[in-house]
């Protein structure tokens, strides 16, 4: 198993405490980074304002890494869950404000 991060509007924690993290993308999978931080980056640019930073564990089997970002850019490396993440592996959550 390993640790990664996965930001997402806070809107949608409800609906994680239920079901976990669903793959809903057109690429059906669910975008991870190693670091907190990192996950912010994706989620200031794309206009969140309202962010839940999740905490997880995901099987070394299901992790690729992705591609689809400029590393030079974000300055960081990026994954994501071939699967749907599981509440029993949601470690914990943060929610960040932005104005």
């Amino acid at each position: 198993m390993k640790t990664f991060y996965h930001a997402t509007p806070f809107s949608n924690l409800i609906e994680i405490l239920d079901k976990g993290i669903e793959c809903r993308n057109v690429e059906h999978i669910v975008y991870l980074c190693e670091k907190p931080e990192d996950c912010l980056k994706f989620a200031r640019i794309h206009g969140n304002t309202d962010v839940l930073v999740l905490k997880v564990r995901v099987p070394d089997k299901d992790v690729i890494e992705t591609f689809d970002h400029s590393e030079t850019f974000f300055k960081c490396r990026c994954f994501a869950s071939t699967k749907p993440i599981k509440l029993h592996n949601i470690v914990e959550y943060v929610r960040y404000t932005f104005k």
